[in-house]
This record gives structure tokens, C-alpha cells and sequence, in this order.
């Protein structure tokens, strides 16, 4: 089995940035100590002793310090070793004093005291790859990638979906719970909308609402647009779809303007609510359709006509002039109206396929003017926009948490690694630290993140806090570690030894498969029994002494499970001791759930292809006895 390589996690920002070995500078005898050190200084020193001009720009202190001198009236700046370069830094930018200030002010203020060669370019490579100063400085990238249009030929071959909510109660009488959603839905060739009052947007309610008024009025769509709300993503909302044959595509996270029908009818919709309410009342359910019959009789920019004229082949009576008498046309049979009406809507419908596409063209044209092409590749660290969590921590009593200013979070995640390439527009992308996988990130919700080298990812040495465990790198000897299996489970075992190719051989420890729960427990897995019987248990010790581990690449009857170093989804992480007394009080252990969230996280960015699943023990069901 050789599934799709993890990439590594980044480690501690602890290391040296500058040279191997760097010290910290915080007095003049550390000044010292590193300036003898460090070879230019040591070039300069020896310099300074065959050279007596005044004009050149090094000299030595009084007290021995390596100083550039300056002009007159400035004070001379002093030289810093290559090994002091990262105590300096983060003295000026990342203290409480410093603040993260950016690079032009920390350059000013640095120059005015200090000097090494290419100051300016070290301070701004320092500065960005600062993940503190990343994730709430940098603008979100909007223009960022390739626009793109979605055109339909017929009526109710795409509908777009979407909730509006939590709306100010609307009473519906009779005991009925009060509405508080409205389910909008847009057919995308005519722009017929519509709209559903629901009490609550759990999947039961949006599924019935959609089953009821779009599927029993115009029938099954070739197609259904939705965002990722839960109450689209789920398997009542899934099942409907399957079990009516109706493809489902959903939109980017965060990102509306991927269902544009939809957003621009809200725009109307809630503009014309704030107007009626305002008038008529709260109970708004009473006028809705009054509102929605006045988009579906006004004449769509989008498509030339109404779409009440595309779909009913006729202009409606409006009742504004029915008081009028106006004229209409008469029919002297049922198939002279068939036959006005078929040629008038085969008109309009080509007229609607023409303007559709003139529209699309022309917006796209319009935008493509100012949007930028955006790649990543595999591998590449991106930050992804999303408003993280407002917890944080009391500075004068740890074990309380307050609620931040929502203009005082960060903006943007923490470093993530890109691991495919989706579409044109959209990359999934990982945690590194925590393994959890976002699905179809669209790129103008991604900045490029520079790490400060291979081996170091950041400057800034509070960015991160620690987890109970790793994900990709070296992998130490008897670690636990969870590996990929079929059908989405996962299996546990303990590192024995690592080849030269890199294949991995570990005992098993069990495997996650679907009639254990998540309070199961795991043990070591051994074999007993002769060659032609050989049959595997689980205990914490073996029953015999002789019993020989159950590995990755035990034989006959068994199938071998090849694993490298890369098809490792969590390794170094612990497991609790647990006493199995419905097994005779047996030693077992049992995965945290943090531990276990993050394997499921991992897992569920993983393709094991079915074809493989023949490399994978499949008896690895039974649990610790």
C-alpha cells in the first residue's frame, strides 16, 4: 500500500536561524564573547590593527565592543555577530516593547544602534516569517484567481440553494412554531425563485421543504448548488438527493460568490423584506409572497424577460390593471395558443441562452482585468482565512479564559500545507500539527506563508502550542503510531524497526472498525498456535513466553501490510491504561479522544484505493481479551 505521502511537521522555531550555534546577547560580555567568535568581526579586529586611517568605518571601543562608526553627532552602531542576529531580532519584534511592529519601523529603530551587513533584506525576511504577525496583518487576496461562469439551456435543469436566518419571529398561528428561516431556491436558466418559511433548518425540515416545493411542484433538477451549510451537508439532505438521482455540487467554504444566483436574490429579498416589514409588520411570512410575485413579473437584466414569462410562456395579468380592461389577445382554439405559445418561449429561450452568455462573458471580462492567477503546489505552506477562536487566556490567573474583541483575533489559521490540487480554484490543505484536513479551500481565501528555512518554519517562538502528538518526520523506535485502512478506518500499532527502504515494522495493536465504539481499548497483538492454525489475540503480555509478535509482516495465513515512513497518518502519541474487567480484569489501553479526533481528522484526507485493501490484514476486528 502506498498512500499519498504526509508532508513533514514543522519543528520547534527553538533552532538556530543564523549559524548553528547562537547565544543569546544581553550584556557587553556576551557582546564580547561572540564578537571574538564570529569571523567578521575577527577580519575587522585584525584589520583595525595594520589600518590607522580615521576614515575607516569600524573601530573598537573603549571597553573593547566592534563599533561602526557614524557621522558626527549620531552614536556609532555596534557590530552584531552572525550568532547574535536572532537575539537582536526578537529584542525588536516580538517583545511587548517591539509589539510586532513591522519592518520599516524595526529597520529604523535597529540602525540607530545596531549594524551587520544587509540589515534591511534580513529584517524583512525575519518579519515575514513571522506567523504572529502573519495571521492578522495580511489583507485577504479577493481578486485571486480565475472567474468563472455557470450557464444553463432549460428551465429547472440547475437550482441554487440557500438559507436566509435567524429572522425576528414570525408568528404562524394555530400552534405552529414561529418561523425563523426562510429556504430560498432559484431556478438558473428563467431566475423563478422560490421561497419556503421554516421553523428551524435542521436536515428534516430543509429536506421536506425542498421535497415539497421544489421536487412535487417542478419535478427533479439535473442539478442542485449549495454552500456547506450543515444543513445541506448531511445524510437526510444526501439520501434525498441519491434517491431521486440528483447530482449535488456545493460551493467553496466561505465562499458565497460561488452561488451568485442565489446571493444576488438575497439582495433584492432583504431589501424589499426591510422595506415591507418596516410598513406592514413583523409577521412576515404574510407578504412574502406578495414580494416574491413582483421579482417574478419584473423583467431580469440577466435574461430580457420575466421570469414568470419563462416559465408560463405568457406576460401575467398584473393585479394593478385589472380594473383597466385592457385588451388581451384571443385564441380561436387550444391549439392556435399552443402554437403562439411554443414559438414565443422557443424565441425567448434562445434570446435567454444568447443574453445568459453575453452577461457571463461580460462580467468576466470585467473582472478578469483586476484578478490575479494563483497556483500552489504540493508541499507549499499557505495560510487560510478564517476568523479563529476569541478564547483567551487571563494573564493574572491562568485557569481563567475571557472572550477576546472580535477585532482582536487573528484573521487567518496558522500555517497549513497544501496536499492537492482540487480544481482551477480550489486546493484541500492540513494542519500539520493537528492533521485536521479543509476540504476545497478556494484561493482567494489562501496567502502564500515563507517559512524561515527547511528546518525552521517560523521566527516567532510562541506560534504554536504543543500537542500530544506528531505528524510526519522522524519517527522514534517503539512509538505508537496509526496508519491508513479501507473504507475509512484506521489501524494502531508500536514501531519495532525501520529498513533502509524505509518500510516500516510495527506490531498491531487493533485496528478502528465499525462495530467497536469509541470507548474501545487496544493491547499488543499476538500469535499462537502451529503453523497451519495460527490465530492472533490481544493482551498487554503474551500468554506464552514463546508467542511471537503479531507484525506488519506476518505471512501465511495472514497478508503482510507494507507501510513506509510517509503512509503514517500520527505517530508519538500515548494511550491510557485501562482495565478490561468484563475480560478478567486484563491491562488495556484506550485513545484519548483529542488523540482520536486528530487519527479520524488525518484518516479522512487519505485515499486507500480498494484495490489495496488486499494488502491490509482484514481480521484485525478483535478487541483486547
Amino acid at each position: 500500500m502506498e498512500p499519498k505521502p504526509l508532508p513533514p511537521m514543522p519543528v520547534e522555531s527553538s533552532r538556530a536561524f543564523f549559524s548553528e550555534m547562537e547565544a543569546e546577547v544581553d550584556s557587553i560580555a556576551d557582546l564580547l564573547r561572540e564578537q571574538a567568535k564570529d569571523p567578521f568581526c575577527v577580519e575587522i579586529t585584525e584589520k583595525l590593527k595594520t589600518i590607522k586611517s580615521e576614515k575607516y568605518p569600524f573601530q573598537q571601543r573603549s571597553d573593547g565592543v566592534l563599533v561602526r562608526v557614524t557621522k558626527e553627532g549620531k552614536q556609532d552602531r555596534v557590530v552584531v555577530p552572525l550568532s547574535g542576529l536572532a537575539s537582536i531580532l526578537r529584542k525588536y519584534h516580538g517583545l511587548p516593547l517591539s509589539a510586532h511592529l513591522g519592518a520599516r519601523r524595526v529597520t529604523t529603530l535597529m540602525s540607530d544602534n545596531f549594524y551587520w551587513p544587509r540589515m534591511r533584506p534580513t529584517v524583512r525576511r525575519w518579519i515575514r516569517s513571522c506567523v504572529v504577525c502573519q495571521r492578522r496583518k495580511t489583507p485577504r487576496p479577493m481578486r485571486a484567481g480565475l472567474r468563472q461562469t455557470m450557464c444553463t439551456d432549460a428551465p429547472f435543469r440547475t437550482v441554487a440553494m440557500d438559507l436566509v436566518g435567524i429572522l425576528s419571529p414570525s408568528e404562524a398561528g394555530n400552534g405552529t412554531p414561529p418561523y425563523r428561516y426562510l429556504l430560498t431556491m432559484i431556478d438558473t436558466f428563467t431566475r423563478w425563485p422560490i421561497i419556503v418559511p421554516i421553523a428551524d433548518k435542521t436536515a428534516p425540515t430543509v429536506a421536506h421543504a425542498a421535497f415539497t416545493h421544489l421536487l412535487c411542484v417542478h419535478g427533479c433538477p439535473n442539478m442542485i448548488l449549495t454552500d456547506r451549510g450543515a444543513e445541506f451537508v448531511n445524510k437526510g439532505f444526501k439520501a434525498m438527493c441519491e434517491d431521486w438521482n440528483i447530482p449535488k455540487i456545493e460551493t467553496s467554504p466561505r465562499h458565497s460568490k460561488a452561488n451568485g444566483h442565489i446571493e444576488r436574490f438575497h439582495r433584492y429579498l432583504n431589501s424589499a423584506m426591510t422595506a415591507l416589514t418596516s410598513t406592514h409588520g413583523a409577521n412576515w411570512h404574510l407578504f412574502a409572497d406578495a414580494m416574491l410575485f413582483a421579482y417574478c413579473t419584473s423583467v431580469h437584466d440577466a435574461t430580457g424577460f420575466s421570469p414568470f414569462e419563462l416559465l408560463y410562456g405568457r406576460r401575467p395579468r398584473l393585479p394593478q390593471v385589472v380594473h383597466f380592461n385592457f385588451r388581451e389577445r384571443d385564441y380561436k382554439t387550444e391549439r392556435e395558443y399552443l402554437i403562439s405559445a411554443t414559438e414565443a418561449m422557443t424565441t425567448a429561450y434562445s434570446k435567454v441562452r444568447i443574453q445568459q452568455q453575453r452577461m457571463a462573458d461580460k462580467n468576466r471580462m470585467r473582472l478578469e482585468k483586476h484578478q490575479q492567477i494563483v497556483e500552489y503546489k504540493v508541499g507549499e505552506y499557505v495560510l487560510l482565512w478564517r476568523r479563529q477562536s476569541k478564547t483567551i487566556i487571563n494573564g493574572y490567573n491562568a485557569t481563567k479564559k475571557l472572550r477576546a474583541s472580535g477585532k482582536w483575533v487573528n484573521t487567518w489559521t496558522r500555517p497549513q500545507i497544501v496536499t492537492k490540487r482540487v480544481s482551477t480554484n480550489t486546493y484541500d490543505v492540513r494542519d500539520p500539527e493537528t492533521a485536521q484536513v479543509s476540504r476545497s479551500c478556494h484561493v482567494n481565501m489562501m496567502h502564500p506563508f515563507t517559512p524561515w528555512s527547511d528546518s525552521v518554519l517560523t521566527t516567532d517562538r510562541t506560534a504554536f502550542q504543543s500537542v500530544p502528538w506528531k505528524s510526519g518526520g522522524e519517527i522514534a523506535k517503539e512509538a505508537l503510531i496509526a496508519v491508513p485502512l479501507p473504507e475509512g478506518k484506521f489501524g494502531i500499532g508500536k514501531l519495532l524497526e525501520a529498513d533502509d527502504g524505509d518500510k516500516l515494522l510495527f506490531q498491531w495493536w487493533g485496528n478502528d472498525d465499525e462495530s467497536c465504539t469509541k470507548t474501545a481499548t487496544f493491547a499488543p497483538a499476538w500469535l499462537k498456535g502451529s503453523k497451519k492454525q495460527l490465530v492472533h489475540y490481544y493482551r498487554h503480555e503474551p500468554e506464552n513466553p514463546k508467542h511471537l509478535p503479531y507484525t506488519s509482516r506476518t505471512g501465511t495465513p495472514f497478508v503482510p501490510c507494507e507501510i513506509n515512513r510517509d503512509g503514517v497518518l500520527l505517530h508519538d502519541f500515548e494511550m491510557e491504561q485501562v482495565r478490561v474487567k468484563a475480560k478478567g480484569d486484563l491491562l488495556a489501553h484506550k485513545l484519548s479522544s483529542a488523540v482520536r479526533k486528530a487519527i479520524e481528522s488525518a484518516r479522512s484526507g487519505w485515499e486507500v484505493e480498494e484495490s489495496e485493501a488486499s494488502s491490509i490484514p482484514s481480521d484485525l476486528s478483535s478487541r483486547s481479551s
